[in-house]
């Protein structure tokens, strides 16, 4: 299926990078981010972790909360094509993640 939006028409700030974890990593990768100029979502449990200082949006919820992991991916995921999600920590259970993506139609 195809979209009819034009991905030629967004900017850098248009786009969201989701991110699953906010500790030093994280924040890093948030900085690195900032400099071309993307937003940041992240989730994390701790609502002072590192990057709560640069996010533009922050999810406070176990690594586990399905919904609020969906809630990131749909946070990133508007307008089409400017999504991300980026696992900071070893925390993460990517069976929770994969089972997610197995059974949503969000794109994570």
């Amino acid at each position: 299926m195809k979209s009819s939006f034009d991905k030629s028409q967004l900017s850098p700030n248009d786009i969201t990078l989701g991110i699953i974890g906010g500790g030093q990593l994280g924040k890093m990768i948030g900085i690195e981010a900032k400099r071309m100029s993307l937003n940041l979502a992240y989730l994390d449990p701790d609502k002072t972790c590192p990057a709560s200082t640069i996010a533009d949006k922050l999810f406070v919820s176990d690594y586990k909360d399905e919904k609020s992991i969906l809630d990131l991916a749909q946070e990133s995921a508007s307008p089409p094509l400017s999504y991300c999600a980026k696992y900071d920590s070893e925390q993460v259970e990517t069976e929770e993640i994969s089972k997610i993506k197995r059974n949503s139609s969000s794109r994570i």
